[in-house]
């Protein structure tokens, strides 16, 4: 019984794990203007998908 919780435990923290996101450069020169805006500071919601939209619109 032991085994069978240890075995449990293991796979939730491996699954935790899994969640956590990792963070994105956002000094990139890769960027384009609205992913560098999101990943500002305080970015505003509807700047960042006028400028999404705009992106991909062409």
């Amino acid at each position: 019984m032991k085994y069978l919780f240890f075995i449990f435990l293991l796979s939730l923290s491996a699954t935790v794990y899994s969640q956590t996101e990792m963070k994105y450069n956002a000094k990139s020169e890769k960027l384009s203007n609205w992913a560098e805006l999101m990943y500002s500071e305080s970015p505003d919601e509807g700047e960042v998908i006028k400028l999404y939209r705009e992106y991909y619109k062409t």
